[in-house]
């Protein structure tokens, strides 16, 4: 058997061997970087959603403010209120929409229940936002009075959305 054995055989077998522990090691380092790039790609998403999360939560606190001082007030609104108003709405509501479009592509604890209730918080807002562009071209006594304490119920329950929906988002990249 032994003097079967050849160099050329010897070496053949060598090579193929290493070349063959090569391609292994090579496989399992692409492995491990296909799964690091799925992990990094997954944490984008939720960083892009937790921005827009931030986003609409900073603007909702001023826009909440505002909205119920001009509701409550006689005055009509200055131009000055208006514009500020209306870049705080027009930063905070598609920041929301955004933050909706991506949460459901995302797994998280309470994913079921939280998004449904941002989608609906959301769709309430937007009603209630385009009812107060309309009640505050009346006189204060025309109004809905009840809008104002409408609006302050749905922001805080949107802020209270959105603080969860953070925490649950944080949690998922831990």
């Amino acid at each position: 058997m032994l003097n079967r054995l050849t160099v050329s055989a010897l070496l053949q077998s060598v090579i193929l061997a290493t070349s063959f522990c090569v391609v292994i090691g090579f496989s399992l380092n692409a492995w491990d970087s296909w799964d690091r790039l799925q992990l990094t790609n997954r944490i984008a998403v939720i960083a892009e959603a937790s921005t827009n999360l931030f986003k609409a939560m900073h603007n909702l606190r001023t826009d909440r403010s505002t909205t119920n001082r001009l509701l409550n007030s006689d005055q009509p609104v200055d131009s000055d209120i208006d514009k500020y108003l209306r870049n705080i709405r027009d930063t905070q509501m598609p920041a929301m929409a955004n933050a909706l479009a991506l949460l459901p592509s995302i797994e998280f604890a309470q994913q079921n229940t939280l998004v449904p209730e941002l989608d609906r918080l959301f769709k309430t807002l937007t009603a209630q936002q385009k009812e107060f562009w309309d009640e505050m071209a009346k006189p204060k006594a025309s109004r809905r009075l009840a809008l104002a304490k409408e609006y302050m119920d749905t922001t805080q329950g949107l802020l209270e959305t959105l603080d969860k929906l953070s925490a649950a988002l944080a949690a998922a990249v831990n």
